[in-house]
Formats: structure tokens, C-alpha cells, sequence
């Protein structure tokens, strides 16, 4: 349907007849901007191609919808497939793994009629991290590797032959309309914050060039310290996350299993709810069973209200428990944007999907740190997508440039274990009492801790994408050597590379669709996180807490309301300017617009 809308030379021909008087109009500036979206997405899509060449996009970009279904498919399908057993013999195999996941395996093994009695069950879907993290059996963490390792690798649900058909679709539909290749057709038609696909490679080779030096040393620590624990001479893949929390342990101090006990999954959201309302000044009201229609029994459903005018400003669904049907990973998605629909303006209906396991009945539900910040990540999602003061969908929210987009969400995160946002959800489930101040200080240490070797895995996944999306596919003769040589370029990781290893892109779905040549965004939004997090510091520093009256308001009108009806270096420069940014010379984004050739404005 999308295909035939955007060559249709009927409607195409009524969009640029508007645009062609645009200067005419009388359009307020998000009119204008409108517009121009519509006339360039006709553009990128292939209106201008005529004849066989027409034809020949048309039945590509059909194709390519097809083939992005069956890559979806195979990762739901196959991951439902893959598991394992272990008898009730094998008890002490799942060592050091918490109670209740250990219980839930035990669950999952009584519905199953395939498990032997009394067993265990380690499903595939989600990732068993808590095996990765925790099992001091190191044969069951290798077994588990290598068990997931065969996700989309292999048999009927093989993502080798669609990835690739995936990479030629995407390739021939860029040539067709004159660029270079993908990653060049995305950044030049999709008003990111550069247009230049080498200018971003540029980028994520400085970014790893500036973490290997602190990730070299990570790991040379690593391996001394596996070799001095255990014995370790050679760490392996099933061991890099055992060993790294064990590290963080003795280095920092640092237990997951310490926090978790103030970690339950209400609590948690209940404090993010909190932080949105200091923030942005809306609440959250859990809605009344039934009143909204819901599509999976997990689900909840709040209505959020503007404080300052007491009005309902969006619907916010989360469904936070893994089931056989989801996808893996966390995410945001709005299923209605706000925005006008058949003239008359509505509140947007956004949605927070997680794959927590869902505890057993009348246990809690509660998580890691890492699984707080994701959540909290989401959420600065989901408050981007309900807070656009925008009148049309297609400027609203998230509708923003790609490289834009997750700067909301990245930000969101730096508050979540702020000691006084802590105050707000961190407490014993039990007990009632708050975390305790040491603990509260290993998690201020933790995010430098990890950063080290966190900052160069994100880097080198965007040089994963942003290499697969600037090739032409013929020439790419295997997806693993080529993810090899990449990582081979900063050959830091202490792990011996398994022989029988598969490539990432097999069941990377970030990489399918808008993430396509766009995964360097975490990284680039990290960049933007860095500016507006120095001015909230700052306030903090000078005694005027997390949530400065002046700087909020700012935060929200400036980068968050806008959506996308403004350019993101605008919204960005419109936000320092207020902040009074340029007063510190040390604290200056401008350089990296000045290089993206976009004009900075003061």
C-alpha cells in the first residue's frame, strides 16, 4: 500500500503543486515543514523513476517488506525452539544463579511435557543472562553460548540468505535513485544531522580510537584477574559477562544480587513516574481495569495528565514480561502519535515493551541495574512521544531526525540512580527500607566502571551497520569475516573468538529497518547527552537539586516539545543558548555541527 501511495503521480501531482506556491501559502513554519516532508518522502520513494525503472523499485520494495517479515519470523520462531534441559540430578549445575530464576526454570519445565521430571528448563527467549552473568558452572554457560549461538544460523530458520537478499534490496533501491549506496540514500533523504555516511565513519572511528586505550586496559585487568581467581588462562565468550560482574564485585564493590532486593518492578516504575513529573510536569493514574482495550493480559494502562492544565495529554501502555510471541529486547512505540486525525486533535497512545521473566506466582518481580536503566530509557521514549506540542502526526513526538532520537532516552537514564531519584523507588521489598548509602555509592561508580568497555561494544555495533549499509553486497563474501575484520581494527576483547561463531546481523533486528545505517545514533546521541547533562550538573553542583524550575522548562519546550517541527542542531543550539552553555568555553557541541557542515546558531 505504502509503495503504491508514494509513486502515485495523481497525489504526487497535488503535493508538488503546493509545494512548487509554498513561498505563496501564507504557512506558519510547521506548515512549511510538512510539506516538505511529504515532497521529499515522495522523493525517496521513488516518484521520480519512470517507466521499467518504476517498475523495477516497486517489486523491490515489496520484496524487501516480505523478506524483513521472514527475518521478524525466524527470530521469534527460532528462538522459541531452542532450549535446555537439565534433570533434577544436574541441580547443582545452576550454582550461583538467583532463586527465583532458578524456580522460574523449574516452572517452565512442568509445562513442558518434553522435560524430564523434576527438571529444569533454560529457554533461549529472552537471552538467559541470569546463566551468562551468574553460573559458576562454566561447561553450562559454554553450553548455553553456543546453544544460542545457532539462533537464525541454521535449518528452516537460517537468516543468512534473507539477510543478505535484505542488503541487495536495500542497495539496488538506493542505486536506482542515484546514491551511492544505502547508508548514503538514508543520510541524505532522511534530514539527519549529517548527510554525509563517511562524516559518520569518520565518527565512529574516532569514538573507538578514544575508547581503546581505557578498553585495552579493562580487559588486560580482566584477564589477570580471571587467571588469578580461577585459574583462567584463556577467557572464553561464555565467560566475559561472568567475569566482568565478579570484577565489578572486587573493584568496585559492586553486587547485582545486593540491589536487586530495592529493585521491584512497581517500585521501579513507580519512581520513574515520579522523575517524569519533576521533569515535565505530568503525572501518571493507573486506569481502571477495562477501560482500555489491551492485547496481552501483562499489559497496564495509565493515563497521563498535564499539571498545568489538568488534562489528559497521552495513554501509556507497559508491558514489561517476555512471552513466546515477543520479540526480543526493549522498546518504545507509539500505536497512534498525536497529533490531528480527521480534524480533530488527538492525545497520542504510546507504548513500553520489555522482556523481563515473569516471576513466579506471588513472587516479585525485580530487576538488575541494568534492567532499571533500560527501563528508565524506554521511558524517556515513551515521555518524547506524549509530550510534542505538535499539530500534525507526522512532525510529533518521535517523528524527529534519526540521529535525534535517542538523545531523550539517553538522557532519561542519567537519572535513575541520582541519590535523590533512589529516594523515590529504591526501597526493600520486603522490609520497606531504602537502599542503603554504600550501595547507593556503588551505583554512582558503576557507570564509569562499565563505560570502559561498554562505550567501544556500542561503537563497533554501529561500525557493523554503518560497513554492511555502505557496501555493495557482492562484495561482502561472509557476514562473520566481515564483523571479524572490524573487530580485528581494535583488537582489545580478552575473549578467544569461538571457530564456530555466527555474525551478529543474523539476529540483530535493530538493523532491518530504522536502525539500518542508523545505529551509530547511540553513540552521536551520546554526544548531544553530553552538553545538556553538563548544564543539569552544574544546577546540581550549585545546590539547586536534580530538577532546577527554569532549566526543566527549558529542557522540555526546547528539545522535547518541539518533535520534529524544527531542525534537531536548532533545538539543541535554542537549549544551550537559554542554559547559558556558552558561558563555559570547555563545554561546546559547536565543532562537531561546525563539521557536519550544519550552521550553528547563537
Amino acid at each position: 500500500f505504502e509503495t503504491n501511495l508514494f509513486i502515485d503521480d495523481v497525489i504526487f501531482d497535488r503535493v508538488k503543486t503546493l509545494y512548487n506556491k509554498k513561498d505563496d501559502l501564507n504557512l506558519n513554519p510547521e506548515e512549511t515543514v510538512l510539506l516538505e516532508k511529504f515532497y521529499d518522502e515522495f522523493i525517496a520513494n521513488g516518484i521520480g523513476l519512470k517507466g521499467e525503472e518504476r517498475e523495477t523499485f516497486k517489486k523491490n520494495k515489496v520484496e524487501f517488506s516480505k523478506i524483513n517479515d521472514v527475518i521478524r519470523n525466524n527470530m521469534v520462531n527460532h528462538g522459541r525452539q531452542l532450549h535446555l534441559y537439565l534433570t533434577a540430578d544436574e541441580a547443582h549445575r545452576l550454582e550461583g544463579i538467583p532463586a527465583d530464576v532458578v524456580e522460574k526454570y523449574r516452572e517452565k519445565a512442568k509445562g513442558d511435557k518434553d522435560a524430564p521430571e523434576g527438571g529444569y528448563k533454560i529457554p533461549m527467549v529472552p537471552p538467559p543472562l541470569p546463566v551468562y552473568v551468574y553460573a559458576k558452572d562454566r561447561s553450562l554457560r559454554e553450553e548455553v553460548v553456543r546453544l544460542g549461538n545457532k539462533k537464525c544460523a541454521e535449518g528452516e530458520f537460517d537468516n543468512h540468505a534473507v539477510y543478505r537478499k535484505n542488503l541487495e534490496f536495500k542497495y539496488e533501491a538506493a542505486r536506482l535513485l542515484g546514491y551511492e549506496n544505502h547508508a548514503d540514500y538514508v543520510l541524505k533523504t532522511s534530514q539527519r544531522m549529517t548527510d554525509d555516511y563517511k562524516e559518520v565513519l569518520a565518527f565512529l572511528e574516532s569514538n573507538a580510537r578514544s575508547y581503546y586505550a581505557a578498553a585495552t586496559e579493562f580487559y588486560d585487568e580482566l584477564k589477570t584477574f580471571a587467571k588469578e581467581k580461577d585459574g583462567i588462562d584463556q577467557l572464553q565468550v561464555w565467560d566475559r559477562l561472568y567475569y566482568i560482574t565478579k570484577y565489578r564485585e572486587e573493584k568496585i564493590g559492586f553486587d547485582d544480587e545486593a540491589v536487586r532486593p530495592y529493585f521491584e518492578l512497581n517500585n521501579v516504575l513507580g519512581g520513574a513516574f515520579t522523575h517524569a513529573e519533576k521533569l515535565y510536569n505530568v503525572r501518571f493514574e493507573k486506569a481502571e481495569a477495562g477501560k482500555y482495550e489491551t492485547v496481552h493480559e501483562d499489559s497496564n494502562v495509565y493515563e497521563v495528565f498535564d499539571n498545568e492544565t489538568g488534562k489528559i495529554r497521552a495513554l501509556y501502555y507497559a508491558n514489561f514480561f517476555s512471552n513466546e510471541d515477543k520479540r526480543t529486547g526493549a522498546w518504545m512505540e507509539d500505536l497512534r502519535a498525536g497529533g490531528l486525525y480527521q480534524g480533530k486533535q488527538a492525545i497520542p497512545i504510546i507504548v513500553n515493551e520489555m522482556n523481563l521473566q515473569k516471576p513466579s506466582q506471588g513472587n516479585p518481580t525485580l530487576l538488575t541495574a541494568d534492567e532499571v536503566t533500560t527501563l528508565f530509557h524506554e521511558m524517556g521514549h515513551a515521555l518524547h512521544g506524549m509530550l510534542s506540542n505538535g499539530v500534525y502526526p507526522q512532525l510529533s513526538g518521535t517523528n524527529v531526525s534519526w540521529d535525534y532520537v535517542e538523545m531523550p532516552s539517553q538522557i532519561n537514564e542519567c537519572w535513575a540512580f541520582k541519590p535523590e531519584v533512589l529516594t523515590t523507588y529504591a526501597r526493600h521489598h520486603e522490609t520497606g527500607e531504602a537502599i542503603p548509602a554504600e550501595l547507593v555509592e556503588k551505583l554512582q561508580e558503576l557507570e564509569k566502571f562499565d563505560a570502559r568497555w561498554q562505550g567501544l561494544r556500542q561503537t563497533q555495533f554501529g561500525l557493523y551497520d554503518m560497513t554492511y549499509h555502505s557496501m555493495n553486497p557482492a562484495d561482502i563474501t561472509s557476514f562473520k569475516e566481515l564483523e571479524r575484520a572490524i573487530d580485528d581494527r581494535y583488537p582489545i576483547d580478552a575473549v578467544e573468538k569461538m571457530a564456530d561463531s555466527t555474525a551478529m546481523l543474523l539476529t540483530f533486528g535493530h538493523l532491518i529497518e530504522d536502525y539500518a545505517a542508523g545505529y551509530y545514533v547511540y553513540k552521536w546521541g551520546d554526544s548531544l547527552v553530553a552538553d545538556i547533562r553538563t548544564a543539569f550538573e552544574k544546577a546540581e553542583k550549585n545546590g539547586e537539586g536534580c530538577y532546577p524550575e527554569t532549566l526543566c522548562r527549558n529542557f522540555k519546550e526546547n528539545m522535547i516539545a518541539p518533535g520534529g517541527t524544527l531542525p534537531s542542531a536548532l533545538m539543541l543550539e535554542n537549549y544551550k543558548n537559554q542554559a547559558g552553555c556558552y558561558e563555559n568555553k570547555g563545554f561546546d557541541s559547536s565543532a562537531m555541527f561546525k563539521a557536519a557542515g550544519i550552521p550553528v546558531i547563537r
